[in-house]
């Protein structure tokens, strides 16, 4: 198979589950203000555009609160929560991430990643999972002044890895539009956090449930 010369991965559910860790902050923050607690499919189908998008569908969809300016208190508390859960927790890793790594590597690819997260809990979650000299470039949601489905992220990573071609590597339809909107291909996981809508493979460079595996097909 033909491959690119850099490959942009998302990070929350594409590379890690961190569902759980962000589950148990979300919990604890709605706790503290007193506020309906959300399930964890709920939670799962609430990632992928970023924290504060996240607590704003957690306000509306599951506590009701249609005024947003309640937004920055619960945020606050899942801060302080999500400290706490990253420092304690071990990142889960998806099957065939570690080997697709290594095949890409062997192969000259260069690798990036490119995640709505905010940029401080980044660095604690790569040096867990001994990653924090794997990619070229690494961006989080707050790293630009727009995030993921914005083409900008990819494309500053593509200027900052000196390539004009890549993929990018994604679980959502976030990451999908944002390979869209750079006019990069797309290569989707099945497993992640597609708000429950499932990828159309004929919309998909290639699509699966293990990286490595369908990179080696």
């Amino acid at each position: 198979m033909y491959l690119p010369k850099l490959v942009i991965f998302d990070l929350d559910g594409t590379l890690i589950d961190s569902a759980s860790g962000i589950h148990k902050a979300t919990v604890q923050a709605c706790v503290k203000l007193n506020l309906k607690v959300p399930t964890e499919e709920e939670t799962r189908s609430f990632i992928g555009n970023g924290v504060t998008k996240l607590m704003e569908r957690v306000l509306i969809q599951v506590c009701d609160v249609q005024d947003l300016h309640y937004t920055d208190a619960l945020l606050e508390q899942f801060y302080i929560a999500y400290e706490q859960v990253c420092s304690n927790e071990l990142p889960v890793v998806y099957p065939g991430i570690e080997e697709a790594f290594v095949y890409l590597e062997e192969q000259g690819v260069q690798l990036a990643l490119v995640t709505n997260k905010p940029q401080r809990y980044i660095p604690d979650i790569l040096n867990k999972l001994n990653w924090q000299h794997r990619f070229v470039s690494i961006l989080g949601g707050d790293s630009l002044p727009v995030r993921k489905p914005s083409a900008l992220p990819l494309i500053h990573t593509m200027n900052t890895a000196g390539e004009t071609e890549a993929w990018m590597v994604g679980d959502s339809p976030v990451d999908q539009q944002a390979a869209a909107n750079a006019q990069i291909p797309f290569v989707a996981l099945t497993y992640g956090y597609n708000q429950g809508i499932p990828f159309n493979p004929n919309d998909c460079l290639l699509c699966g449930d293990n990286l490595h595996e369908i990179l080696k097909a």
